[in-house]
């Protein structure tokens, strides 16, 4: 709805009746004294996820840094196997250390990059790279000639859906007949090795980038899922998009005459089966284009180039499966008349042309230029629902200045919704993120994960607000938007934040990593895990699923997996490890003399005590509403003494009404449960209210 020419912003509502979902722990029950340190993705069916984590859960020669796993869903529970590269040395060092570099979409394959020698013959001390399939690792970037000595980077920046067809960017000459010092793309596939930066009449290229060059998965779609299309652009030079299939090389970026285009292009989108590709260009390509060009779109079918959109293009955040809708950013005003000038504008783009939706802050701007690997929007298959992050100040978002907010936007009836803004209306302190965002390690573009379904029903994502009363920490939590309403999906547990990964296709599952215990075999005591938060989930051998009131067990030594790895990568045989016991803490009693210090002043202290190392969060709400949190990492055992304030509408309260009923929340990270008390203030009256 358009309120003075600009879409009202809705906040959320609670959901009535969230679906039902069972907590299965997706990593192994223990991890040999290791976190998992990042999610990737899962698969669309949302039976397998990838991760990865320092810990041992394969050969420990191997697992020198981050290593990646993938976990599959069978019927008795997860299983976990190795996607770790091995290297040439029998006695590795830190420097043969091996990282992910990415994963085909179906998780079969994963490719990991290193700067040690993956096998005889790699010699050359730079990055080269390693596919694992089938519990087999194979260096897969060898010069022509061994050995290589070639001190060049060699880089993975795409893949078939299987994995079974990839594409290598190097300079180092890979075939006969290319020279080397120039950047090529390389295909890999069933059929061999080919050159596939080509230009039409088989000229070799004097340099090309597969798509915009952001890598394997922030051009996932440069490469189709078959693998047979990929789109490259050349430079240095005036940049122009091709389109390499079966062994051919067309021109895409030409002019109704053929000629190539005048400026530079971009590559943008392109569909999964590579029929139709998107890009940008200040050049004039269609007889109905402006100068300045704008936004394109070529169908290999039907040879058709089409002007979506004319105008500046600073970047596409989404697009639907079939490039019929783009949300794309610009400051230029592509709806004419809307949002202000010369500032980044988001807008929905089809054949109809465009349709204003809202402002985006400059500070968004990589996720603008990303690609469909992004991690600041998703978007439902057919483009009728996006859900997006910006710093931006969206009139009516209760969020507090330069915080990140998550929205979702409905095109069937033109409603914008602050989807991380509390349905009460109050403020918002620390801000949200989707999908992907702050949670790998790796490259943040490593993570491509859905934050929407692909009907757009349901939107994930995180955050350290507690946006309803169920949530009982102030730490991240994973929350879900549909049109229900707001819920809580991780579970909101004292002793653990949660951060989001994926969500399937369907909806079903929701992965998440956390350091609660939320499952009853979840037995190593605080160390970060793989959730999934699963509709009609749970095994049938395993103990009932429990909450946060569960879950508590007495210390007790946790059941690892030994470091070892069979031929099918699952893992196995439990042994007894060192002892952790979790973290005990006793609170100080708040006295009457403390209490009337609070309503006086406005704030106090309290006092707690840890037997260990830990992090304490001390909450304090009001009607459900939280009004301050106080946090303190301590190093060693001993107290702590954390203050506790009134919020200016506490005080308010309090000075109107005569008294407050507070909650007092203490919880320390690692700990069975937290602490809860009520604290009754009552306002000192002045003389001139005792007269009264």
């Amino acid at each position: 709805m358009l309120v003075g020419g600009l879409l009202a912003l809705a906040v959320p509502t609670t959901a009535v009746a969230a679906p039902e979902r069972v907590f299965e722990l997706v990593s192994p029950a223990a991890k040999g004294g290791s976190d998992v340190s990042g999610g990737f993705f899962a698969t669309p069916d949302g039976d397998a996820v990838a991760y990865e984590s320092f810990a041992v859960l394969g050969d420990p020669s191997h697992a020198l840094f981050s290593s990646t796993y993938v976990a599959r869903r069978q019927a008795d529970g997860w299983k976990t196997t190795s996607m770790q590269a091995t290297v040439a040395d029998p006695n590795p060092t830190l420097l043969d250390a091996t990282f992910p570099a990415g994963l085909s979409a179906d998780l079969s394959t994963a490719f990991a990059a290193g700067y040690g020698a993956f096998a005889a013959g790699d010699e050359n001390f730079s990055q080269d790279i390693a596919r694992v399939r089938d519990g087999v690792s194979e260096w897969v970037t060898p010069a022509l000639t061994l050995p290589d000595a070639n001190v060049v980077d060699s880089n993975v920046v795409g893949t078939s859906a299987d994995g079974r067809s990839f594409v290598v960017s190097t300079t180092k000459p890979m075939l006969p007949g290319v020279p080397g010092g120039a950047a090529q793309l390389y295909r890999r596939g069933p059929d061999g090795l080919e050159l596939v930066s080509r230009l039409p009449g088989e000229l070799v290229s004097n340099g090309a980038r597969l798509g915009n060059g952001r890598g394997l998965q922030g051009d996932n779609r440069a490469i189709s899922a078959d693998g047979r299309t990929l789109f490259f652009t050349t430079f240095p030079g005036v940049a122009q998009l091709y389109m390499r299939r079966d062994g051919q090389t067309k021109l895409i970026s030409a002019d109704t005459t053929g000629a190539p285009g005048t400026a530079l292009t971009t590559y943008r989108a392109a569909t999964e089966d590579g029929s139709r590709v998107l890009f940008s260009t200040p050049s004039r390509l269609t007889a109905d284009a402006p100068v300045g060009g704008g936004l394109y779109r070529y169908d290999a079918t039907t040879g058709e180039l089409r002007l979506m959109v004319a105008g500046t293009i600073t970047g596409v955040m989404q697009t639907s499966d079939d490039l019929s809708v783009a949300y794309v950013v610009s400051s230029a005003q592509l709806d004419p008349g809307m949002g202000t000038t010369n500032q980044p504008k988001l807008f929905r783009v089809t054949d109809a042309g465009a349709k204003y939706i809202s402002p985006i802050a400059a500070q968004d701007s990589y996720g603008w230029t990303w690609g469909q690997g992004g991690n600041v929007g998703g978007v439902s298959a057919d483009g009728s629902q996006l859900v997006f992050q910006t710093r931006a100040v969206l009139a009516g978002a209760n969020l507090r200045p330069n915080r990140v907010g998550v929205y979702r936007y409905d095109a069937t009836g033109d409603a914008l919704t602050c989807i991380s803004c509390h349905p009460d209306s109050t403020v918002a302190s620390d801000g949200a993120s989707l999908t992907g965002a702050d949670v790998s390690y790796g490259d943040p573009g490593a993570n491509p994960g859905r934050a929407i379904t692909l009907d757009g029903r349901l939107a994930v994502f995180q955050t350290a607000d507690a946006l309803l009363p169920e949530d009982e920490n102030d730490l991240f939590d994973v929350y879900g938007y549909d049109d229900d309403g707001l819920h809580l999906i991780s579970g909101g547990a004292p002793e653990g934040e949660a951060h989001v990964i994926d969500v399937s296709a369907d909806g079903r599952d929701v992965f998440f990593f956390t350091n609660a215990s939320l499952a009853a075999d979840d037995v190593d005591n605080g160390y970060r895990d793989v959730y999934t938060a699963r509709i009609g989930g749970g095994f049938p051998s395993t103990e009932p699923p429990c909450t946060a009131s569960t879950c508590d067990r007495p210390d007790a030594p946790p059941t690892v997996f030994t470091p070892q790895i069979g031929s099918t990568g699952v893992f196995a045989e439990p042994v007894d490890p060192p002892v952790r016991k979790r973290p005990t803490f006793k609170v100080e009693r708040i006295s009457a003399s403390a209490r009337r210090g609070w309503a006086r002043s406005g704030k106090t202290r309290l006092r707690v005590r840890v037997s260990a190392p830990a992090k304490i969060t001390v909450r304090t709400k009001l009607a459900g509403r939280t009004i301050s949190t106080a946090r303190s990492d301590r190093k060693s055992a001993g107290t702590s003494r954390l203050t506790l304030k009134l919020s200016k509408s506490a005080k308010a309260r309090l000075k109107r009404t005569g008294r407050l009923r507070l909650t007092v929340t203490v919880s320390v990270r690692g700990a069975s449960k937290a602490k809860k008390v009520t604290v009754k203030l009552i306002a000192r009256k002045t003389t001139k209210q005792a007269g009264r």
